[in-house]
């Protein structure tokens, strides 16, 4: 009779190379014949898979959800194995960018902000991405004064607002601050920032345990002000508002902070003082007599070493007197008024007292 003829089909994958059949080893697509003994005949065919290589490349801002739902913050390589119908296997690899945008905001700045400081800290906080850096444009007030329009130093905390050197008007001022996203593609961040430059603390003076004066312009950098109002740890106090503040009977209180709001006469703007915490006296080892007395009346100033003396009306005017000795006398001004009267001695410190003139 005929011979029997047995087909046997593989699939292979190449990574499960060699495939053998009885003992015959097989590496690539072929169809073979067999024959046997008793006219038996076997026909072997093999077929040879490749594995499927797939790359994935992606770039996400901020976020990168995959087809699992798993959302990644961060680059990310990842790798899948898929069987296909024919056994073997797919697999691919994806190479995800993720943008880490610029996320942050900008803090409060100081609320008090003296001329003699020589910056302005602007804090930040940073939750994501990185700073490539930032850039400040001021408004037209400002570049008036001597602020630039330019590039901030960036700490790792605050943007670095340089204070012109020289004077510096007390007042508002606004700018913007530029913040440039050292990720491409994700844009820039503004921040509109106000700020306020107050008047230095030595604009005002102690004359003695109970009184501030505000100097006149002669000796306050050339300001003249119409309108005052007193401040004593920042709450204003009731009907201090003169350019003298003084509170019968009551001393300046040890470890306050007292400041004054100064309305210029230019402008009528109203800007305040950084604040002044007075020295008291005590005890003083310097008299004067009496505290009252008539214009041009004498006056009697006991001290151990000799003293320089000067007296300012309550405008901030200053009169010069003569030098007086020990136990000596001089004569008070010749207008009516509230006086405060410095006297400085040769040895010890300057101690103030209030005159009367009447």
């Amino acid at each position: 009779g005929s011979p029997d003829t047995i087909s046997y089909k593989a699939d292979v994958c190449k990574t499960d190379l060699p495939y053998i059949f009885n003992g015959k080893e097989y590496n690539e697509t072929q169809l073979d014949t067999l024959y046997y003994a008793c006219d038996s005949v076997v026909i072997v065919g093999v077929q040879v898979w490749d594995s499927v290589v797939t790359h994935v490349t992606g770039t996400y801002k901020d976020e990168y959800m995959h087809m699992n739902g798993q959302v990644y913050y961060e680059n990310v390589e990842l790798t899948e194995v898929f069987e296909r119908m024919n056994g073997c296997d797919s697999t691919v690899y994806y190479h995800i960018t993720v943008l880490q945008c610029l996320d942050m905001s900008v803090g409060a700045l100081p609320e008090q902000i003296c001329p003699d400081e020589k910056e302005i800290l602007v804090p930040y906080d940073k939750y994501k991405g990185t700073i490539q850096r930032a850039t400040i444009t001021f408004d037209q007030a400002a570049l008036a004064q001597g602020f630039q329009n330019g590039e901030l130093t960036v700490t790792d905390t605050h943007f670095v607002i340089p204070i012109p050197a020289g004077a510096v008007e007390p007042d508002h001022y606004t700018a913007k601050i530029t913040v440039e996203d050292a990720t491409p593609d994700c844009g820039n961040k503004e921040f509109d920032i106000a700020f306020t430059l107050y008047y230095p603390a030595s604009v005002f003076v102690q004359k003695w345990d109970d009184v501030l004066v505000v100097l006149n312009k002669e000796y306050n950098g050339g300001y003249d002000f119409v309108g005052f109002q007193w401040y004593k740890n920042g709450q204003p106090i009731a009907g201090q508002t003169s350019s003298r503040y003084y509170q019968q009977g009551v001393t300046l209180e040890e470890g306050a902070e007292y400041a004054v709001l100064l309305t210029r006469a230019s402008d009528g703007k109203a800007v305040m003082t950084c604040p002044y915490t007075p020295v008291l006296n005590g005890a003083s080892q310097i008299a004067v007599n009496p505290s009252r007395v008539a214009p041009k009346g004498e006056l009697r100033v006991t001290a151990e070493t000799e003293v320089t003396a000067v007296f300012y009306d309550v405008m901030g005017n200053r009169y010069e007197v003569d030098n007086t000795q020990n136990n000596s006398v001089l004569r008070a001004p010749h207008n009516k008024g509230m006086y405060l009267l410095e006297v400085t001695p040769r040895e010890g410190e300057r101690q103030y007292f209030r005159i009367m003139v009447e």
